[in-house]
């Protein structure tokens, strides 16, 4: 069962180098080498999450998010409910059929303040940062703008995320050297609500 505020990491989001332009990643100046010398010690995922992760391709973060940051990562949602739309991006399976279409929110860190803050804050949450740097090595960024997927009973099944494309692509890989993890597909997951069994 994930709580509400639980993180999921798993390998399925793209990765490419830092942009030093990029007014909303605080961390863009890790682009320059003299940041890079990873014989510097910084924070990373222990020994466990990363026999987890090598084992399952994700991992399962209880308590990522505090009460309070969840509700205040919900009240912008339930601020900007004229800004939900429904998700285009459905399946043809039979199987994954429901009664509408997931809710999808995009453009949370534009909104107007405060409601863009709480999103914000999620970019470097301290509480991620050791599992970007041990995945991704130091020196990431955001890729592209996150979105929300919403769902409730009958909503459609969800298509798996993932490139699965049939020519081999440089940026989807995962390898495990010299005691180090790195994988160029990475997703961070917040749920804002409780999942239970059977949920999906």
């Amino acid at each position: 069962m994930e709580h509400h505020g639980a993180g999921i990491i798993d390998d399925i989001s793209s990765h490419s180098p830092p942009c030093p332009l990029c007014p909303l990643c605080p961390l863009w100046f890790l682009a320059f080498g003299f940041v890079m010398n990873e014989q510097v010690p910084f924070a990373i995922m222990s020994d466990r999450e990363k026999y987890l992760f090598d084992l399952q391709g994700f991992i399962v973060i209880q308590g990522m998010l505090t009460p309070d940051e969840v509700k205040a990562l919900n009240e912008g949602l339930d601020a900007n409910h004229d800004k939900r739309l429904d998700d285009g991006n459905r399946g043809a399976s039979g199987a994954m059929a429901g009664d509408h279409p997931r809710g999808l929110y995009t453009g949370m860190l534009t909104w107007d303040k405060p409601w863009c803050q709480p999103f914000r804050d999620l970019l470097t949450h301290k509480k991620i940062i050791p599992y970007l740097n041990t995945l991704l090595g130091r020196g990431w960024k955001l890729d592209h703008n996150p979105f929300i997927y919403t769902a409730s009973k009958g909503t459609e099944g969800l298509n798996l995320h993932g490139h699965g494309m049939v020519n081999l692509s440089g940026s989807r890989f995962y390898a495990y050297q010299n005691g180090r993890m790195r994988c160029g597909l990475i997703n961070c997951q917040y749920q804002l609500a409780d999942v239970n069994p059977g949920d999906g």
